[in-house]
């Protein structure tokens, strides 16, 4: 697939947008270094070896050069231990100045989750 362009500096404003999608359990956020190898694994799975190496290097910085969507599995611990954190499921990602500065992707989401399905229109 051909690079496409975007005029990012008329972006409608995304805070409704976060806020649909938080009602929603989904969360838009910075992956934490730790999350590294977890999220290469999962696009190595779900799209290309190029684009888990292009995570990597997001994820690899600081502050991290992508954002990634998580939906929380269950809104409560199981119990009082404070480590028994909720899980997250990923949902997708976007990178940017992964292959030149100033460029944006790579940028995934699953198939069986789209912005459609889940009733929040980002345009």
């Amino acid at each position: 697939m051909a690079d496409l362009l975007v005029k990012l500096y008329e972006l409608p404003d995304v805070h409704p947008l976060v806020t649909a999608l938080h009602a929603q359990g989904v969360e838009v956020r910075q992956p934490f270094p730790t999350e590294k190898h977890h999220l290469s694994t999962w696009v190595l799975r779900h799209f290309s070896e190029s684009w888990a190496a292009g995570i990597e290097l997001a994820v690899g910085t600081w502050p991290a050069r992508c954002y990634i969507a998580v939906r929380r599995t269950r809104q409560q611990p199981p119990g009082d231990d404070p480590y028994d954190l909720p899980t997250e499921e990923l949902l997708g990602f976007g990178c940017y100045d992964v292959s030149a500065r100033g460029m944006f992707g790579p940028l995934g989401v699953r198939e069986d989750w789209a912005a459609a399905e889940s009733g929040v229109r980002c345009w």
